[in-house]
């Protein structure tokens, strides 16, 4: 049941019901209304309407009626003018004199009206009779509750009284007490729709406290023009008369009364969002509910009620609401669709409703589109009081039901017989309710036809149903009379080899083999009782001859007879198009003539037809020759097919350009992208190069620019050496070494040798003592000049105490040297 816990957008409004009998327990008072004004919109005879008035507020406030404003901007309200106009005279129209204007001319009123003494008034105006056009193409029944309005000098129009308006435009004064802005605009931005009230000028057309777009027609007697004949809008009011109103409800099929299932129980509900629809009692709809006495009283989850004359037609409902003591509405279900049911029973399923006192009103109602209202009939009430799920009756307003009890014949089903009642309408749905209600006893014997189970046959008597005294047939037979025997018919083949012959009567048959005749190969053979064919054929027992079966590609011999076959079927044995065994001429076909072959034959495998020398097949692979690429073909005929220059790629001085289509490199190698290398003297750090040229590609080195005589030999080895003379740095002694430096005069680069002690015992026997006793005898290069020029050794050097501070001066600006001479040689290294 939880589908019935959705929530229904239902409202109570306006619903009088002081006209129905008293309810003995608790009465029923106004179910007061609630539209909002200026928040909720009506729909209505096909439009939608503001709610700007009702009972005590509002636009013409009416006791029991709302006033209601056009919400859309229709196309049947738009371009109208107040009174048509023109400049010049038209077909029944009137000149006017204007200020800025001139001489304009005016329709003039419907006849049987005064004419107007300026084109502003009211009466008989283009607007007013659109308005009055429109109200009359209303539909009928909603249009019946719209409640016309006279118009006065005092509704703030000029000329006179116009009476009997069902639709009528807004004074300047109605149109301003609106004062909401939603309400107030109509149609787009800057849409505007005329107001009865006459204006005066531009200052006419000013807005008030409501920003909505309007026009007024203006003055004649004031300044500036008279715009009475501008197209503009219409947007009517009208005063619906809610004394019918049975209550509101969502206008959408979603969350309105369309979403509610027939025979599912209650919905309860709740208050519909801003566009909402009226439900109106109204005439045309008609429905009686019917109650046995203990049904006025009836105590249960589900009440039952019969009802018949329920209006027919499309969405047509019988319905019904719950509302409490209070007269707000809490539930409400559809019960039957009684679209073609006029006539039935209600059942009332009380599940999922809330403990209360409850009045249920039950109504039919046509429920129609969602630009229209839905009309009901005046409900039939009654007082529920629901506790735990049991609902108890009472104050019953519907009609009463007494049962006339039918003597002279019984109801009945399957299994139970009982008294229909005669009395129209009986509300009692359940049988066991009625009168005499007993089950079925199957103990009468009633030979007529009605209880006949069967009649007499070949083999059986005639059959009777044993019946109740309600009339109720049962199941059990009873027998009458006895068989009448068999009559046979001729015999029929059954096409099993045999025959059978059937009784006219009961349809019984015997069967026997068929038997006589001869077969042959391709005939059975025909018995001589059922003169049809049977048994099997005799495929030695033939009729006809041998003959070819011959096919395109195979041959085979059967018997033309039956088919029977002599040489199975094969394959053509071919010799010079023809077959050597059945005769047959080969005839060609299929394959495909190329430019150096004719058609193979597909059949015998032959050559036939004529070359075609248009039909190549390129290979998939190009060829190249002579800087162009083509395609063989593949059968072989020396056509170059495709043939084009080769084209495309960059050539370089390493390698070919490569053709984009074939990727075969074609053409000549490019130049050499040379650059010129000046010639760089050898240093005894550094190698030296001589003059020559540079490929960027290909890295070669050419002797001239253009790149013709390429060399190797361009690289000069480093220089040696250029050293000084020997100087000591340290002079020996008997007991220890000394050392001798020469440095590079061209990089400064230093070689150190050692000069033996003076005692080493390592001097060849001959050599003096190694010992100098006389300094001067060393020479510049502190080797003694006797050993020199008799012996290749180091001598030890001199020792002299007094040359000791300049040796070692000499020696620390030697070690300057040097370190700096390392210094530039490292770094003329990293530079290179």
């Amino acid at each position: 049941m939880k589908s019935k816990k959705r929530i229904l957008s239902l409202l109570i409004c306006v619903a009088i019901l002081s006209t129905l009998m008293p309810i003995k327990s608790s009465a029923v008072g106004v179910w007061k209304p609630s539209l909002k004004v200026n928040r909720n919109k009506v729909v209505f005879a096909g439009h939608t309407w503001w709610v700007i008035g009702d009972g005590t507020s509002g636009i013409y406030p009416q006791p029991g009626h709302a006033t209601l404003l056009a919400s859309d901007y229709d196309r049947e309200y738009q371009n109208i003018p107040f009174r048509r106009g023109s400049a010049n005279s038209f077909g029944n129209s009137s000149p006017f004199s204007t200020i800025g204007r001139g001489t304009m001319y005016y329709a003039n009123n419907p006849s049987g009206m005064s004419a107007w003494r300026a084109p502003n008034e009211y009466g008989g105006s283009t607007l007013q009779q659109k308005l009055v056009q429109i109200a009359n193409g209303l539909p009928a029944k909603e249009a019946s509750y719209i409640r016309p309005r006279t118009l006065t000098g005092n509704d703030s129009i000029t000329g006179p009284s116009v009476s009997n308006q069902k639709l009528w435009p807004l004074s300047l004064e109605e149109y301003n007490t609106i004062d909401v802005e939603a309400v107030c605009l109509y149609g787009g931005q800057f849409d505007h729709f005329w107001l009865r009230t006459p204006g005066y000028g531009r200052d006419g057309e000013r807005a008030r406290q409501c920003p909505g777009r309007y026009k007024v027609p203006s003055s004649a007697v004031m300044f500036y023009n008279i715009e009475v004949d501008r197209d503009i809008g219409a947007r009517p009011a009208l005063n619906a008369d809610l004394s019918s109103l049975l209550f509101i409800s969502n206008a959408d099929d979603a969350s309105g009364k369309p979403s509610v299932s027939v025979e599912n129980g209650f919905v309860a509900t709740e208050e519909p969002a801003e566009l909402v629809k009226f439900t109106m009692k109204h005439t045309d709809q008609k429905l009686n509910v019917y109650a046995t006495w203990g049904q006025s009283r009836q105590t249960g989850e589900t009440l039952s009620f019969g009802y018949a004359n329920a209006t027919g037609g499309a969405n047509q409902y019988i319905s019904c609401i719950l509302t409490n003591r209070y007269g707000d509405l809490r539930y409400y279900g559809k019960l039957v669709d009684s679209s073609n049911a006029s006539s039935g029973f209600l059942s009332i399923p009380l599940a999922g409703v809330r403990d209360n006192e409850y009045t249920l009103s039950i109504f039919s109602e046509q429920i129609n589109d969602s630009r229209s209202m839905d009309f009901c009939s005046e409900p039939v009430t009654m007082r529920v009081v629901v506790s735990n799920g049991v609902g108890i009756v009472s104050s019953y307003q519907g009609d009463m039901h007494y049962h006339t009890w039918n003597p002279d014949a019984w109801a009945y089903d399957d299994s139970f017989h009982w008294r229909e009642c005669l009395a129209p309408n009986c509300p009692l749905p359940d049988n066991s309710q009625k009168d005499e209600y007993a089950m079925h006893v199957y103990d009468q014997q009633v030979k007529d036809d009605t209880f006949k189970a069967s009649d007499a046959t070949c083999t059986e008597a005639k059959k009777y149903y044993y019946s109740c005294i309600c009339g109720a047939k049962g199941t059990e037979v009873f027998t009458d009379g006895d068989p009448l025997g068999h009559t046979w018919e001729s015999w029929q083949r059954d096409g099993a080899d045999q025959h059978t012959r059937t009784c006219s009567v009961c349809s019984v048959s015997e069967s026997e083999a068929c038997s006589g005749g001869t077969a042959t190969c391709i005939d059975q053979a025909v018995c001589t009782k059922c003169h049809e064919a049977y048994g099997v054929l005799d495929p030695n027992n033939h009729t006809g001859i041998v003959t070819w079966i011959q096919t395109a590609n195979t041959h085979q011999s059967v018997y033309n007879c039956c088919h029977a076959v002599v040489v199975a079927e094969e394959m053509h044995e071919w010799k010079n198009d023809v077959c050597l065994e059945c005769g047959y001429p080969c005839l060609h076909t299929g394959g495909t003539a190329t430019c150096s072959q004719r058609a193979v034959c597909e059949i015998c495998g032959s050559q036939y037809g004529d070359l075609d020398p248009n039909h190549h097949q390129a290979a998939s692979e190009w060829t190249q020759e002579n800087d162009k690429h083509y395609h063989k073909c593949i059968y072989g005929c020396d056509t170059h097919l495709d043939e084009a220059d080769c084209s495309g790629g960059t050539a370089t001085c390493l390698q070919k350009a490569a053709c984009t289509v074939c990727s075969n490199t074609y053409g000549t190698l490019a130049a050499h992208r040379l650059s010129h290398r000046e010639e760089k003297a050898a240093t005894c750090t550094e190698a030296g190069n001589t003059a020559y040229w540079h490929c960027s590609v290909c890295m070669k080195k050419f002797v001239d620019q253009y790149g013709s005589q390429e060399t190797t030999d361009v690289i000069l080895p480093v220089l040696e050496h250029t050293y000084g003379e020997w100087m000591v740095t340290k002079a020996p002694t008997s007991k220890e070494t000394g050392s001798k430096t020469k440095s590079c005069t061209v990089c400064g680069h230093t070689i150190t040798e050692v000069i033996p002690a003076t005692n080493n015992p390592t001097n060849p026997p001959g050599q003096s003592g190694g010992e100098v006793s006389d300094p001067s005898e060393l020479d510049s290069s502190g080797t003694n000049s006797a050993s020199k020029a008799t012996s290749n050794h180091i001598q030890n050097p001199q020792t002299n105490d007094s040359n000791l501070l300049s040796h070692w001066f000499i020696l620390i600006l030697l070690s300057g040297i040097v370190l700096s001479g390392t210094v530039i040689i490292y770094n003329r290294r990293d530079k290179n």
